[in-house]
């Protein structure tokens, strides 16, 4: 089986910006963009502003689109500040700030309180310009950018036939959330399970997810788990989540894994001390759920924890650029 699992926050919407950017940063600040990123990325901004504003400063347009981000998310709506910093990444490219500009903030708006000088009209023709642009050279990227900005879903499948696996990942979860014309409820399902095996197949973290759940539904159970264990091991945490709860009861009738209630335990500490979405859940199956596990055993399930973190990527949602709905 084709396994491309994604290094360090690869497709956690860095766009491969890491390396084209470095070149700008000290090893100092390419080490506080990672950090800021890594926090960003499990949904803690305000861990990850700080780092990302440091780099933001000397002109890394990522953290400046990742700080202009945390900034909206903690206002609510878009300030001069958040403005201000999509503002310098769209000057440098970056396509998804000049979707961020482009739109209009019903919040600000209800508050009179929207941004001087941004020129909404200019910034949305630009992104388009730009976009249509890569998505004539085939760039599957630009044409998930063009239904992002248009909601025209054959820009969507159109980035999906060009294979990009952003693209591929939400056609399908588009599909299955009943859009699109299908002759009967199997050939829907059918191109469901299509797109999000081509996105699984490159590596992609929630494809992987959401496909071993497929193949488990048709009882392909080995390769169910592969699928699931390598969404594992990019460090996703909803993956991470559920094979800690199958761990705990045993799933050899979903996933053929055996109960470790010590590896349980470790990733479902893992997720706590990091304070993910569900880390409460976590937690709270820990204390309430969990067997209670001999001295020997809780000093094993640390090991393997600190083991784990040192072999393994850091824990991400692995958000998307253009995640959250916003101002769109």
């Amino acid at each position: 089986m084709k396994n491309k699992i994604f290094s360090l926050l690869l497709l956690s919407c860095l766009s491969l910006s890491f390396a084209a950017t470095a070149a700008l940063l000290t090893p100092e600040q390419q080490q506080a963009k990672e950090q800021g990123v890594i926090y960003y990325m499990i949904g803690l901004c305000n861990h990850a502003a700080p780092y990302l504003k440091q780099t933001a400063e000397v002109g890394d347009k990522d953290s400046q689109y990742y700080y202009a981000d945390c900034r909206y998310q903690k206002d609510q709506m878009l300030t001069d500040e958040s403005a201000y910093w999509y503002q310098q990444a769209a000057e440098q490219g970056d396509i998804y700030a000049m979707m961020r500009l482009s739109g209009n903030d019903r919040w600000c708006k209800t508050f009179n309180q929207c941004p001087k000088n941004i020129d909404t009209t200019a910034w949305r023709n630009k992104a388009k310009q730009q976009a249509l642009a890569k998505a004539k050279q085939g760039d599957g990227e630009a044409m998930l950018q063009l239904y992002l900005m248009t909601d025209d879903l054959s820009w969507l499948e159109k980035g999906a036939a060009a294979g990009d696996p952003v693209a591929q990942y939400t056609l399908a979860r588009k599909y299955d959330d009943r859009a699109g014309h299908f002759a009967t409820p199997e050939l829907r399902e059918a191109a469901v399970a299509k797109w999000t095996k081509a996105s699984a197949e490159q590596g992609y973290p929630k494809a992987m997810y959401d496909y071993a759940y497929i193949l488990r539904k048709q009882k392909k159970i080995d390769e169910a788990q592969q699928y699931l264990i390598n969404s594992v091991n990019t460090g996703y945490v909803d993956a991470i989540f559920s094979y800690a709860v199958i761990l705990k009861d045993g799933g050899e009738n979903e996933f053929n894994i055996q109960q470790d209630l010590v590896k349980s335990y470790a990733l479902f500490s893992l997720l706590v001390s990091h304070k993910t979405r569900n880390s409460t859940l976590a937690e709270s199956i820990i204390k309430d759920h969990m067997p209670v596990l001999s001295k020997e055993q809780l000093e094993q399930a640390k090991a393997y924890a600190e083991q784990w973190q040192k072999e393994h990527p850091p824990l991400s949602e692995y958000y998307t650029k253009y995640h959250y709905p916003a101002f769109h």
